[in-house]
């Protein structure tokens, strides 16, 4: 069941502490981005599964 406000589903995210992506992506490998493309798409899989 998704959390709920007055029966608007929502979701809470914190900030993590460091530099945003795009002011250091540019400074990464080819291999290190993919490893983190599969890891933001390894994420996004878990919380789509998660039951409703």
């Amino acid at each position: 069941m998704p959390l709920t406000a007055g029966g608007t589903p929502w979701l809470s995210m914190t900030s993590v502490p460091g530099r945003r992506l795009d002011e250091v992506i540019h400074r990464m490998s080819y291999p290190e981005r993919h490893r983190l493309a599969d890891a933001v798409a390894s994420a996004i899989d878990s919380y789509r599964n998660i039951p409703r």
